[in-house]
């Protein structure tokens, strides 16, 4: 017997609690002896476990910029002076 490369079921038109027997694809296939009982269930479509929501963004607060002040400006120009002598 010829062996199909592959076995080709349209589960489009299925619903939630919907299954697929052997007797569904097996009379697409009358050249296939298929060895399991024709009542047995190959597949069922069940609701997702879960639901996966979208992550909401989150407005972070704004920031202050650092202000820079004239002290700082010269207390940096000092330290470095000091290191190069």
């Amino acid at each position: 017997a010829a062996i199909p490369e592959a076995i080709v079921i349209d589960v489009s038109q299925l619903s939630i609690g919907d299954a697929i027997h052997v007797s569904d694809i097996s009379t697409n296939y009358p050249g296939i002896e298929f060895l399991d009982d024709l009542g047995s269930m190959l597949a069922i479509v069940v609701p997702p476990a879960a639901e996966i929501k979208p992550a909401e963004p989150v407005a972070e607060a704004p920031t202050e910029p650092e202000l820079i002040t004239k002290e700082k400006k010269e207390e940096g120009e000092e330290g470095e002076g000091s290191e190069k002598e």
